[in-house]
This record gives C-alpha cells, sequence and structure tokens, in this order.
C-alpha cells in the first residue's frame, strides 16, 4: 500500500490541531524541525515543531481502546524533547499526561528515527505489532 499524506492525516482532527496549537504558549526557541507521527488505526498521531534548544512543541496523543488491547486508556502529550541530527537521526522524547487507563512510562521515546526522507514506516514505539507512520524533517 503506498503511503500519502491524506492516510497518514485522516485520524488527526484539523479542527482540534488548529484549536491547539493557537492555545499552545509560544516556545522561545527557533524550530529546527518538524515531525508528524501516525498510527495506523488506534495509536498515537501527533504533530509539532523541533526547537532549537531539544525542547518539542507538540498537539497529539495515543488512544488505545480497552477491548482491543489490554491496557488499553488515553494520553495526551505535554511537549518533550528530542536529539540527535540529519546524520545519526532523531530520537523523540515525549511526555504525557493519562487521561483514562495505566500510566506507562513516562516519557515514551523511540529512536533514532530517519530524518528528511519522507513519510517512513517504523516499528511501534509502544511495542505492538502495529504500523507507525513517521516524517521528520530538520533543517541543515
Amino acid at each position: 500500500m503506498k503511503i500519502t499524506w491524506a492516510r497518514v492525516l485522516a485520524p488527526i482532527s484539523i479542527s482540534a490541531v488548529v484549536a491547539a496549537l493557537l492555545a499552545s504558549p509560544a516556545s522561545a526557541s527557533t524550530p529546527a524541525g518538524s515531525f508528524i507521527i501516525s498510527d495506523v488505526g488506534q495509536g498515537c498521531h501527533a504533530v509539532g515543531t523541533l526547537n532549537g534548544d531539544g525542547t518539542i512543541s507538540t498537539v497529539g496523543g495515543c488512544a488505545v481502546i480497552p477491548n482491543s488491547a489490554p491496557g488499553g486508556g488515553i494520553q495526551v502529550f505535554t511537549g518533550g524533547t528530542w536529539s540527535g541530527g540529519i546524520a545519526a537521526g532523531v530520537t523523540l522524547c515525549f511526555n504525557f499526561v493519562t487521561i483514562t487507563g495505566p500510566q506507562y512510562p513516562n516519557p515514551l521515546c523511540a529512536g533514532p528515527l530517519p530524518v528528511n526522507t519522507g513519510p517512513e514506516t517504523i516499528p511501534d514505539p509502544g511495542g505492538g505489532s502495529g504500523k507507525t507512520f513517521i516524517d521528520i524533517m530538520v533543517g541543515g
């Protein structure tokens, strides 16, 4: 199956993303890049900036329906950190607040991940068998 942005972005509510971006305080750091993560089906969906000071400004979270996976719940990302670069790849670490369900290890980290390659399929950061698409762009 061909990866398209329409498939990747379909689960993300555009109005929710815009509302959250408008409500988010502006980072004092200059953006160094951006990212988008989307699981196929339930799971984590997020967009944001990679700030020059190593922080992440993010909108998104995770939702796992309890009937379909043990320990299901809802988590909302509240920011995080990133490290690495174009040659070595980028590691993303997300801080989150648990809305329902069990508290998972916080932060949730994934990486090193490919950079400036377009949408890529990566192993599920949560250890599941689902597909996760990611696109990380960093200036060079």
